[in-house]
């Protein structure tokens, strides 16, 4: 389970704002069903460092945690890809082209057989 707090540090040091949290997210990795390692009961981030990602695009907060979650993993994701609409990357994804992150609110809205969301340990 990867779990995440994404703000910008600089911003709330600079001007001393006090944080509340206004939520938290859960993010998974999407395979393909066909993946080898789709069906592991155990899984380690680390087991996806040789992947191709499919992941949003640079500006969108998704882009750095997955590579947070990767780095902290100690391995840079081969992003193959960048993508800003989540439905397209599934399809991607679905076709085999390769696994991305989505935040695990996101699995009912697309969920089929075709992918199966993972909750690797971010560390081994």
């Amino acid at each position: 389970m990867i779990k995440v707090a994404y703000f910008y540090t600089s911003i709330w040091y600079i001007f001393r704002v006090a944080l509340t949290p206004l939520g938290s997210d859960t993010y998974a990795l999407v395979v393909p069903s066909t993946h080898p390692l789709a069906h592991k009961r155990e899984i380690q981030l680390s087991e996806f460092a040789n992947e191709r990602f499919i992941s949003p695009q640079e500006d969108e907060a998704m882009y750095a945690i997955c590579q947070n979650a990767c780095m902290e993993a100690k391995f840079k994701p081969n992003i193959i890809c960048t993508v800003n609409n989540s439905s397209i990357r599934l399809k991607m994804i679905e076709a085999g082209l390769g696994v991305g992150f989505f935040p695990q609110e996101d699995k009912m809205e697309y969920l089929n057989e075709k992918v199966i969301w993972l909750n690797p340990n971010p560390c081994e």
